[in-house]
């Protein structure tokens, strides 16, 4: 008896508040190169853009980035190899020489996110030296840092946007031979909190259990 008028209780506390919030943690893979396999193929969240072309000529189109892996012209022995869950970047695999001061970018949307839960944690590398930025704002540094090395944003931070965001890797010296960048991290967070309307069969199942309890009541006495 005690077992049946406990469980009328949550029923009932359900169906008094009419809705259910659900607060869920949701993962946006950010990283480069995710598979991918081999040199040349176009990495589809990460593009690459603005700087020069080698002849000094501005670079004004923005293309997608291609994944480098040891058998492409464009790679450095003393690189990290690459792994399942990141890979080295770069303007083109089959070409040496690819210009100055470009930039890697990628963007997500964080429409969906409670902002003040929203972290992005990782690790990164760059050949030659290079900052990371998050709208723009610089969050770390690197120079010929040619294995991963960690990087973080700390939770809730003003940093961020409600919306689109863009993480960029800013190329800031090179000596214009083998340049790539890579990066394995993941922005983490609270989806917004979703309210779901508790049906109305839970009113009937409730209105069920009291006639029970009546029921087995007015039998024992």
């Amino acid at each position: 008896m005690k077992k049946l008028v406990g469980v009328m209780a949550i029923v009932l506390c359900v169906a008094m508040g009419a809705s259910v919030a659900f607060a869920t943690t949701s993962t946006i893979d950010i990283s480069t190169g995710v598979g991918l396999t081999t040199a040349g193929e176009e990495d589809a969240n990460w593009t690459v853009g603005g700087g020069f072309y080698s002849d000094w000529s501005e670079r004004t189109t923005v293309a997608a980035a291609q994944l480098l892996t040891p058998s492409a012209a464009n790679w450095y022995s003393s690189w990290e190899g690459n792994s399942s869950s990141s890979a080295w970047i770069g303007v083109t695999a089959d070409n040496t020489d690819n210009g100055y001061l470009y930039s890697y970018q990628i963007s997500f949307d964080l429409s969906d996110y409670d902002l003040s839960t929203v972290s992005i944690s990782g690790k990164w590398a760059i050949d030659d030296a290079g900052v990371l930025m998050v709208n723009g704002r610089a969050i770390a540094y690197l120079d010929s840092a040619y294995s991963l090395q960690s990087f973080s944003l700390a939770v809730g931070s003003a940093y961020l946007n409600e919306g689109i965001n863009t993480i960029t890797i800013l190329m800031t010296s090179t000596d214009n031979y083998l340049e790539g960048a890579r990066l394995e991290g993941e922005v983490s967070g609270t989806l917004k909190t979703s309210v779901v309307p508790v049906p109305g069969a839970v009113w009937l199942f409730g209105s069920g259990l009291i006639s029970l309890i009546g029921l087995r009541r007015k039998r024992n006495a």
